[in-house]
């Protein structure tokens, strides 16, 4: 990198300033596309550790780095804090915490992904008091969050002003937190916040923590928004598939869920995706044949079979520019995954490959003899608990949560984020 006088070109300033912050965007968008196998993902890691090493040189040559950055840009907060934190710079660090907005929803995970970049172990406990002592909701609601990956207890200093605070985003990290750290003491304070009063994310983050506390009355509520159009459908659905272990049980949802009219499409496929049966592949390739939902309808065929559309030639030659029944995309401000046309489509949903059907047939005639009746199934592989670790090595970004999942849920392991199950 060449320095003049001692300073960055107005070019190179230009483009770290915007290059670093876009590259983890586009690996916060990596950390469930399925289009990204595990290498993949940490290719993408690389690629943003580089950036951070350019502006770290220039901070090192006592360049004002965060000058250079937009407040506005997406990773902007991520930048700020991971610099702070290697390089010692509790200034950069706050200055990331002051620029926390509650409209901006990647601001929190950028917090986290800052925290965890170098600190996989273990983070400084500096780091977590500053996020713990900020006034913005967000820092604490970070801070909690930490303790969830690391798996951290809390003094009960600490967690007698998180049982106390009022804020929404603080009260679903520390319900997540209570439920997957086993905190069963912490029943009573989960059971309150089952009731309507509270908000929809809140209520099912309380559900949430009573199912993996094994609550009996969690159960109805996961149900009940695994049954209702919202946001957390999906989540309520993979809690309850996973964990259940009656066959018999999952045959009941999936054909009341296929017979639902109102019920959309995706909700519909991703369930099937997550049950893994064998029996349910039929109706995967039928909704193929449907343009507008035959994308997600491929990806769903993938997580249930493990097969690769395109690696295997299973993909056709449609594409969004020459398919008629898909309208014209429309970029939006934000990048929520829901939207009022198209609910429940994921980011990644239009750039995966439209599968073909017939090939899709013909492979499943071909393979459908290795899949036994009743046994459960995640990318091709039956859910035992040595499939599971090698899909969290080796399967793409949604498979490796899955399989997360189920080794939590229905193998007793710690509840675990696969992003940060290696060293970067």
């Amino acid at each position: 990198m060449q320095l003049v006088d001692k300073k960055y070109s107005e070019t190179t300033q230009k483009m770290l300033a915007k290059d670093a912050p876009f590259h983890w965007f586009l690996f916060d968008q990596a950390k469930l596309n399925s289009r990204y196998r595990y290498p993949d993902f940490q290719h993408q890691a690389e690629v943003l550790e580089a950036h951070l090493d350019g502006l770290g040189a220039a901070l090192e040559t006592g360049q004002a780095v965060e000058s250079w950055l937009d407040p506005q840009d997406w990773g902007c907060c991520f930048i700020l804090a991971a610099l702070g934190i290697r390089y010692q710079r509790e200034d950069l660090f706050k200055q990331a915490l002051d620029q926390l907005n509650e409209k901006e929803e990647t601001h929190y995970r950028e917090i986290i992904d800052a925290c965890l970049w170098n600190h996989h172990a273990a983070i400084d406990d500096k780091w977590l008091v500053i996020l713990h002592q900020h006034d913005s909701p967000l820092a604490m609601q970070s801070c909690i969050g930490l303790l969830r990956t690391q798996r951290r207890t809390v003094i009960p200093e600490a967690l007698n002003i998180y049982l106390s605070h009022t804020h929404p985003t603080v009260k679903i990290q520390l319900l997540n937190w209570i439920g997957e750290l086993q905190q069963t003491e912490q029943l009573a304070y989960v059971q309150r916040h089952y009731t309507e009063d509270n908000p929809l994310e809140v209520r099912f983050a309380a559900a949430r923590a009573g199912f993996l506390l094994k609550d009996p009355q969690a159960r109805p509520h996961i149900e009940h928004f695994a049954l209702t159009e919202s946001a957390v459908m999906l989540d309520a659905i993979s809690l309850l598939f996973i964990k259940e272990n009656q066959t018999d049980n999952i045959h009941h949802w999936l054909k009341n869920l296929w017979s639902m009219e109102n019920a959309p499409m995706r909700v519909k496929l991703y369930a099937t995706a997550i049950a893994g049966l064998r029996d349910y592949v039929e109706p995967l390739l039928e909704a193929m044949t449907d343009n507008a939902i035959a994308q997600a309808a491929g990806e769903a065929f993938t997580l249930l079979t493990g097969v690769d559309i395109e690696e295997h030639d299973l993909d056709s030659n449609v594409t969004e520019e020459n398919n008629e029944a898909i309208e014209e995309f429309d970029p939006s401000p934000t990048i929520s995954s829901n939207t009022k046309e198209k609910p429940f489509t994921t980011l990644w949903e239009e750039d995966l490959p439209y599968p073909d059907t017939d090939a899709c047939y013909l492979w499943w005639e071909s393979n459908q003899s290795k899949f036994n009746r009743d046994e459960h199934y995640l990318a091709g592989l039956s859910v035992t608990e040595e499939n599971l670790q090698h899909i969290l090595r080796e399967g793409n970004q949604r498979q490796r949560h899955l399989a997360a999942m189920h080794l939590s849920l229905t193998h007793n392991h710690p509840w675990q984020d696969p992003n940060w199950l290696q060293n970067k």
